[in-house]
């Protein structure tokens, strides 16, 4: 027990300035304790004698010396002790997160300020923000590790051509497993809440398209072209196919950052959509920072609806609309304007027309300036024409947002918001 209490008083006085002062003591007793101690209490008058204690005197008066340059140096390694402590007790400031150059979302006109969030409203070290789910909260070293995906030939394709394909990227297996999740959403859209909830655009491309809940499509609705938005928001299994690292790995090469996800489009039938460019729809933060990926989940012919596209049509200079952006304006009355600029440049490059007809499990990756649409449906809808597709940012546009960006994996993010409503 008295060990126990010794041991428990110098562990108290060990956290205090005291250590330097207990240590210092115990070194001057024991110089002390020497310098008081002769070896006969008698006094000597014997000059050799004598001599040898002025001598010993000397040396002890040194020894008192070198004790109180120690104590000296004790107090000061107390003092360091005190101030380790209290780091390893006291909570340290949240170190400032340093100015980093951003896209200045605010100030770009191909988007709108009102749907556009401030460079820095989410800063780093923002953790009340962003719940424990969350483990992005800093992009900022979001360049691509690896850069040996694509081949110089897929390169070579996406800079002159504005795609390249990644064939047979998915088996067939995993092909077939992701479309029974896809298949069971739809069946369970009238009894599963989640499923029911989900947006679906249905008679699309024709003047009676609308959009609702997926539990109030009618089944009628469901034999012919239609398109299911966003599922990666509430089904893993869609993240987990669009975020794979073999896609993500390739996309971080074309955009120099890692890729963001930005949302999810699921169809079953062709899409029979115009020619259009994705920038109309969504142009990115930074100038030609964004891919778009159209994952063949069934074997794509010239009669099911294959995708169109115009090779080399991102290399034309983009059209600006009346208002000055990108985006499409609302109405019709401005597609004449351009339908006269594309064709002309069209013309110009001598560009033809081309369709993929894509394997089941290959990958189109094209670029946003990619002129393209879908083709007419030919085979009366004997046939499905599913497809997974995706686009994505780079990730330098979403380098403060650690609120709104999530991480799949170390190579690729997707983009939060509230799901949307019909």
């Amino acid at each position: 027990m008295r060990i126990k209490m010794i041991y428990w008083h110098l562990t108290r006085l060990l956290k205090t300035k005291m250590v330097g002062m207990f240590i210092g003591v115990c070194a001057f007793v024991i110089g002390m304790s020497h310098l008081t101690s002769p070896k006969s209490s008698t006094p000597t008058t014997n000059p050799e004698q004598l001599i040898t204690i002025q001598g010993q005197g000397i040396k002890q008066i040194e020894v008192l010396k070198d004790i109180e340059i120690a104590l000296e140096k004790l107090t000061r390694t107390s003092e360091k002790i005190e101030d380790i402590f209290v780091l390893t007790t006291t909570p340290s400031p949240p170190i400032p997160s340093p100015e980093i150059p951003s896209s200045n979302r605010l100030e770009n006109p191909n988007v709108d300020p009102e749907n556009s969030y401030p460079s820095g409203k989410f800063s780093t070290h923002t953790e009340a923000n962003c719940p424990p789910s969350c483990p992005t909260r800093d992009l900022r070293k979001a360049r691509p590790v690896e850069r040996d995906t694509l081949s110089a030939d897929q390169i070579w394709d996406f800079n002159e051509k504005g795609y390249t394909v990644l064939e047979g990227l998915f088996s067939h297996q995993e092909v077939d497993a992701f479309n029974l999740v896809v298949d069971n959403i739809i069946k369970a859209r009238k009894t599963n809440e989640t499923a029911g909830n989900i947006v679906m655009d249905w008679g699309i491309h024709t003047p009676g398209s609308r959009r609702s809940l997926l539990k109030d499509v009618p089944d009628l609705a469901l034999n012919a072209p239609f398109k299911i938005n966003d599922l990666y928001l509430r089904y893993p299994e869609v993240r987990a196919m669009a975020l794979d690292p073999r896609i993500t790995r390739a996309l971080a090469e074309l955009l120099d950052f890692k890729p963001v996800m930005m949302n999810s489009l699921n169809f079953v039938y062709g899409s029979t959509q115009v020619f259009h460019m994705d920038t109309w729809y969504m142009p990115p933060p930074s100038s030609q920072k964004m891919v778009a990926i159209w994952i063949a989940l069934d074997d794509v012919t010239h009669y099911n609806g294959p995708l169109r596209y115009w090779p080399g049509s991102h290399k034309i200079k983009p059209y600006r609309f009346p208002n000055g952006r990108l985006n499409q304006p609302a109405g019709g009355e401005w597609r004449e304007g351009f339908d006269n600029y594309i064709n002309a440049e069209i013309a110009k490059r001598n560009i033809t027309m081309e369709e993929f007809h894509a394997k089941k499990g290959d990958v189109l990756i094209w670029h946003a300036q990619l002129y393209h649409g879908g083709s007419p449906i030919l085979d009366g809808y004997q046939s499905t024409r599913r497809s997974l597709v995706c686009h994505y940012y780079s990730a330098l546009d979403y380098v403060h947002d650690g609120v709104r960006v999530r991480a799949q994996h170390g190579n690729g993010y997707y983009h939060v918001r509230p799901y949307v409503r019909a």
